[in-house]
């Protein structure tokens, strides 16, 4: 697991020198603090029969949250600990990484 949220220093010695800021424990977005989620259409879950509803409802499948890595939690910069500058710095390198990610997704789609 990480050690938390970070941010890319540009000190003109050291390639890609990262500053660790501090952070807080957060209930996971995605399964919602579970650690699991359940990766089954409503369509399929309709067309299950009785035994494999017990299995459904049971957790059979399931699977791990991959955003927390099945913990139910993840850590999230704390904002007010941190300076404001380097806030402001962690702010604009994840609106850079989405950004990147968004294109790499687009570009993706159009087959490349």
């Amino acid at each position: 697991m990480s050690k938390g949220p970070f941010i890319y220093i540009d000190d003109g010695i050291y390639e890609d020198n990262i500053k660790y800021l501090p952070y807080k424990w957060a209930i996971c977005p995605t399964c919602h603090g579970d650690g699991t989620l359940r990766r089954v259409s409503d369509a399929h879950v309709e067309e299950m029969d009785h035994e494999e509803l017990l299995d459904y409802w049971a957790g059979k499948y399931d699977t791990t949250c991959d955003e927390c890595h099945g913990t139910g939690k993840i850590k999230v910069i704390d904002d007010r600990s941190c300076s404001p500058e380097d806030y402001e710095e962690y702010l604009k390198q994840e609106q850079q990484r989405i950004a990147s990610e968004y294109e790499a997704a687009a570009e993706r789609r159009m087959g490349a």
